[in-house]
């Protein structure tokens, strides 16, 4: 009986203790997983972020570094700018250089030759402004910009070869440039800027490559020496004065993608004998061929005005056919064009400026097709003209007054000086 007892009591103490170790191994296998989530986060978090802090702080030093290498390179150029001697024929620009700094050698009128070294990128406005000396210069392919005025009178340069890496040129950069007879323009540079070659006056041979959009005002203005011009098909605008008193130019091709022609944009070009404006044209500025006395013939497309001046003494002027899309003709347009024989104004003019025609000696002919339609004939429109007939509406009219007496818009000064015809006083 005693045993049955002890048995039973040791059954049962065994199942408590069973209990109790099952409830400390719970806990156990609890605090086990906290630590390890502890862990977790301290080796998940905390050991990158000292990875993270490692990598800023060799980062840091790799840029404390290069600002040091950065201020030691500033120092040494700022120290070759200021060592320079402004009597110095010769000169290498070191490829520590990255910039040719406006004014850098301004007036060095003893500078002769220059070599930029592969590493400089700009060549800043008025760099070389009036080294009058300079002969040679060679321009790496690093470069990309030339600035305003950077060559400007630079008048013993010879031969430029200016790299493809170049997209901009400023404006007047080679201005006064007068012994310059060759350059090469690269295909990278869209636009030739205000007076970029202006007064080249040796300059016999160009080629404007197809990737110029522009020729801004001036740009070749008074090269002198340039004979013949073919302006590519990328062109769409030709600047003021672009080729003003290019006194040799006997030949150039516009082509059909120009759009409008600039005013004076071919004054004075004498040796110019024929040109054909294409059809896109629909303006020509004032002065545009003015005094382009070699020009016999000349093909005006569908162009709507005919500026001031336009063909101002085109002495040479024999042919011309004004087309019927014109509304206005500007004052002096064809002033002393003297060789011009015969002329008919379309019926789609409405305006016809002062002096227009004035002295056009062999003018015997002139047919008005409809003198409805305008408004307003300015004073000696046709003045000191030599004709001898006048044909409006079909009508021909060998008198003045007869004219003035069936078109009132006609004043006596229209047709002043005309000795062929009668009452013309």
């Amino acid at each position: 009986m005693g045993k049955k007892k002890s048995t039973k009591s040791t059954k049962l103490l065994s199942r408590r203790n069973l209990k109790k170790t099952t409830k400390i191994g719970i806990i156990v296998f609890i605090i086990i997983a906290i630590i390890g989530i502890i862990l977790g986060v301290v080796f998940g978090v905390i050991i990158p972020n000292q990875k993270t802090s490692r990598a800023a702080a060799v980062e840091a030093a790799a840029v404390e570094a290069a600002a040091v290498e950065a201020a030691a390179v500033e120092a040494k150029v700022g120290n070759y700018w200021d060592t320079m001697d402004t009597n110095i024929t010769n000169v290498v620009i070191p490829d520590y250089v990255r910039e040719i700094p406006d004014n850098a050698f301004k007036d060095f009128t003893s500078l002769k030759s220059v070599t930029i070294l592969y590493g400089v990128t700009h060549i800043r406005s008025s760099a070389f402004y009036w080294c009058t000396s300079l002969a040679h210069v060679v321009i790496p392919s690093s470069v990309t910009s030339i600035g305003d005025f950077a060559f400007y009178g630079c008048r013993s340069l010879v031969r430029l070869v200016i790299p493809s890496s170049v997209t901009s040129i400023g404006e007047g950069a080679f201005d006064g440039c007068s012994s310059l007879e060759r350059v090469t323009i690269p295909d990278s540079v869209t636009s030739i800027r205000i007076n970029a070659f202006r007064r080249c006056t040796s300059l016999a041979m160009l080629a404007i490559p197809s990737s110029v959009t522009s020729i801004g005002d001036g740009a070749f203005a008074v090269c002198s020496s340039l004979k013949d011009l073919k302006i590519p098909s990328s062109v769409t605008s030709i600047g003021e004065e672009a080729f003003s008193r290019c006194f040799s130019l006997t030949y150039i091709t516009i082509p059909s993608s120009v759009t409008s022609i600039g005013n004076y944009a071919f004054y004075e070009c004498t040796s110019l004998a024929s040109l054909s404006i294409p059809s896109a044209v629909t303006s020509i500025g004032s002065g545009a061929f003015r005094e382009c006395s070699s020009l016999t013939d000349i093909t005006i497309p569908s162009v709507t005005s005919i500026g001031n001046s336009a063909f101002y003494q085109c002495t040479s002027l024999k042919h011309l056919v004004i087309p019927s899309s014109v509304t206005s003709i500007g004052a002096y347009a064809f002033f002393e064009c003297s060789s011009l024989a015969s002329l008919v104004i379309p019926s789609s003019v409405i305006h016809i400026g002062y002096d227009a025609f004035f002295g056009c000696r062999s003018l015997a002919s002139l047919t008005i097709e409809d003198i409805d339609k305008i408004k307003s004939i300015g004073d000696q429109a046709f003045a000191n003209c030599n004709l001898n007939k006048v044909t409006i509406k079909g009508t021909d009219y060998t008198k003045c007054n007869a004219i003035i007496t069936a078109h009132p818009i006609i004043t006596p000064t229209v047709f002043q000086g005309n000795n062929r015809l009668e009452n013309c006083d």
